[in-house]
């Protein structure tokens, strides 16, 4: 029996990856009509971030109970619901007569694009099984970051032929119809969380592993919190400020020269999962490696700030988007192999709550560091230079835990038991037609 994934596989896997698609989309997509916002509502830059920030909030927020959902429910389901919501929150956004509308609107459709990521990894790992899984993942998160690259100058395209309101109209439709498509076409024996909690009192280790992994969980969501928070922080906010201030760039060059890392992280994922999956290389080694990576494309903007080539940035910035979805990828393959059958999507909770907690964090935690170090007096140059030295001592912790991390056994999963149980997975899944 062949150990390659079947079409059917790849079938789900495109479900999957639509959805997460539309997720990353809604994250960056209100940069585009904060202008048309602005006037619509009448609304002031600090209310114009605070409703673009309760889409990161209420994903953060859920990923935890998402995740324990996942695991004792259907994930099906709950994607489902969650895709359901956002349509639902996409129309009353599009709708909206009020700010007030407007904010619980978003808050709604971001609370429903947070039940796609972990329930998409759950369904993933189930069909395609513990060898396959890193490289699945990082093609999953480059599907994600292709939705927020056609979250710009794409979607600026739609709303300048149709308008904001009607363009989340679309996206409600579009997003109602993943929802369709994810009741009916991702029924499988990897929906069936009875079957994986079975698996795990035959095999009598769900709860003691789902005990020892709680230490493993925390150390990764904080590591992955200190490389996406830096990451968000930068290529989120204050890159683009930073480029026009020091380097006098327009904002499009300063968008072209981030986009390298947009770029990274769509080919990053895929890459790292690669050099898992077919070349063998164990994850505890890629986590040290991306770590140590990530930690290094810092180093220009932390001591060569304001005198660093705009070749050198575009390469700086191309690194950290590889190792920033690289070191994701590998993250996650460590927090669904190191779980007990059944719990993984707990784990995974633990893990993403903390990445998005940390964009929720560094965003102002940086803008506080710049202007507190202006306010004392610090030249632009040296204040930029004074936080991203900051970030740099942030990110030598991501490091030090990555040393840490114990290489977890195969097969420690439902989807890697043992062969026996791996190979019914796989037979059953062949008798049903997506």
């Amino acid at each position: 029996m062949s150990s390659r994934p079947s079409a059917n596989r790849w079938i789900l896997f495109v479900l999957c990856a639509v959805a997460y698609f539309f997720s990353n989309f809604h994250r960056v997509s209100s940069a585009v009509i904060a202008s048309d916002l602005q006037a619509q509502f009448n609304a002031s830059s600090s209310v114009l971030g605070v409703l673009s920030s309760t889409y990161f909030w209420a994903y953060a927020g859920l990923q935890l109970p998402i995740g324990i959902a996942t695991d004792r429910y259907s994930p099906r389901l709950i994607m489902t619901v969650g895709m359901a919501l956002a349509a639902i929150g996409s129309l009353v956004f599009g709708l909206s007569s009020s700010l007030g509308v407007a904010v619980a609107a978003r808050t709604l459709a971001g609370a429903g694009v947070a039940a796609v990521y972990i329930p998409s990894l759950k369904i993933l790992g189930q069909a395609f099984g513990e060898a396959h899984f890193p490289t699945v993942t990082g093609f999953l998160i480059a599907a994600g970051n292709l939705g927020s690259l056609s979250a710009t100058s794409p979607f600026a395209l739609l709303v300048g032929a149709i308008g904001w309101r009607w363009s989340f109209v679309v996206i409600a439709a579009v997003s109602a119809i993943m929802a369709g498509a994810a009741w009916h076409l991702m029924r499988g024996p990897w929906d069936d969380p009875r079957r994986q909690m079975a698996s795990a009192q035959g095999a009598g280790d769900a709860k003691a592993a789902s005990g020892r992994g709680l230490g493993l969980f925390l150390a990764l969501g904080f590591a992955m919190f200190v490389k996406y928070g830096p990451l968000m922080g930068f290529q989120g906010l204050w890159g683009v400020p930073y480029l026009t201030q020091v380097y006098q760039m327009t904002k499009v060059q300063a968008g072209n020269l981030l986009m390298w890392i947009s770029i990274g992280y769509i080919v990053g994922g895929p890459f790292v999962g690669v050099l898992s999956d077919r070349f063998g290389l164990t994850l505890r080694s890629l986590l040290i490696g991306t770590s140590v990576l990530y930690l290094a494309a810092w180093g220009p903007l932390a001591f060569m700030t304001g005198t660093a080539a705009s070749a050198l940035l575009c390469a700086t910035s191309l690194v950290m988007g590889i190792t920033g979805s690289g070191s994701g990828v590998v993250a996650h393959a460590l927090s669904t192999r190191s779980s007990g059958a059944g719990h993984e999507g707990g784990g995974l909770g633990i893990v993403n709550g903390f990445s998005l907690l940390g964009g929720a964090v560094f965003q102002p935690l940086m803008g506080f560091m710049i202007d507190r170090f202006t306010s004392a007096g610090l030249a632009q140059v040296a204040a930029y230079a004074r936080t991203f030295q900051m970030v740099f001592v942030v990110v030598i912790g991501m490091v030090l835990i990555s040393l840490f991390i114990p290489e977890p056994k195969a097969g420690s999963t439902v989807n890697g038991d043992n062969s026996s149980k791996r190979s019914s997975v796989t037979e059953e899944a062949k008798e049903i037609a997506l």
